[in-house]
């Protein structure tokens, strides 16, 4: 009779799992930080080290159209802001053409310690830029040590002990841990 209940269980455990399985490998794949409303235009931007950004987008079918129809002009706009300077407009800029099919690019040789805007948009005719999407700001890192706060010093017996413990003959280290668990 456990025989039976065992094959039983085993038989519901692998139905259980199957169908989870299933359920997931059916639901559509979003990247991070994206809706699911397909109608929403959205651009995400990420710092990857301090002179690297990374960002991805997506646009709806209406923007891809309207800028298909407009001779495909698709642009990303870089926006460096100086110090606590606030706006787009006297902020400092570049763009990257794009073509309809990007939907990631990376950002190379931009300065440590500023912070950065993004946006996806159209370049006009007359040279006008229509954003369709922005980015939040984000702060590259700077690409130095800090400063180190003397207040946060270690002790001086702090630096002894450390010494003794790395330099002295293999082991120490271990002896030294098991004497303070005891």
């Amino acid at each position: 009779m456990t025989l039976f209940w065992t094959i039983l269980g085993v038989l519901l455990l692998v139905i259980v799992f199957g169908y989870i399985a299933y359920y997931f490998r059916t639901q559509p794949q979003l990247k991070p930080g994206f809706s699911q409303d397909p109608a929403r235009d959205q651009l995400t931007t990420m710092v990857r080290d301090p002179h690297w950004l990374y960002t991805y987008w997506e646009l709806s079918d209406k923007i891809k159209q309207t800028v298909q129809n407009n001779n495909g002009n698709l642009a990303l706009r870089v926006y460096e802001f100086a110090n606590d300077q606030q706006d787009t407009m006297t902020a400092k800029h570049f763009d990257i053409p794009l073509s309809l099919d990007n939907e990631s690019w990376h950002i190379k040789n931009l300065r440590a310690g500023q912070t950065y805007l993004l946006e996806i948009g159209e370049i006009l005719d007359d040279g006008a830029f229509k954003a369709f999407a922005r980015s939040r700001k984000v702060n590259t890192p700077y690409d130095q040590p800090g400063e180190i706060d003397p207040a946060w010093m270690p002790a001086q017996t702090a630096w002894e002990t450390y010494g003794t413990l790395t330099s002295a003959s293999y082991g120490t280290a271990s002896e030294y841990m098991a004497e303070r668990n005891d």
